[in-house]
């Protein structure tokens, strides 16, 4: 599943969020932040076990988004907010 996509400023990638099967045997999801060409090439991994909504900074540097993390009591799940710095590269 891929979801909330997003153009980078200069067009030449689209950064979007993909819920992907754990590697492991739990068979648990996880969201992930990939990045890809407009024509459909050089997928690549930005940020494993992030979020949904990945928002781009207006120079492309800067990815906030959303994710899940382990609650003050592990017993509950809250949402928070990160940023990350990133290199889209060519």
């Amino acid at each position: 599943t891929n979801d909330a996509l997003r153009w980078a400023s200069d067009g030449n990638w689209i950064v979007y969020s993909k819920l992907t099967l754990q590697s492991d045997s739990s068979g648990s999801m996880d969201y992930q932040i990939w990045k890809i060409a407009p024509d459909g090439s050089k997928a690549t991994l930005l940020v494993k076990h992030a979020g949904t909504r990945p928002y781009l900074s207006a120079d492309d540097h800067l990815l906030a988004f959303n994710a899940q993390v382990p609650g003050p009591l592990n017993d509950r799940s809250i949402l928070s907010a990160f940023v990350v710095q990133i290199d889209l590269g060519k």
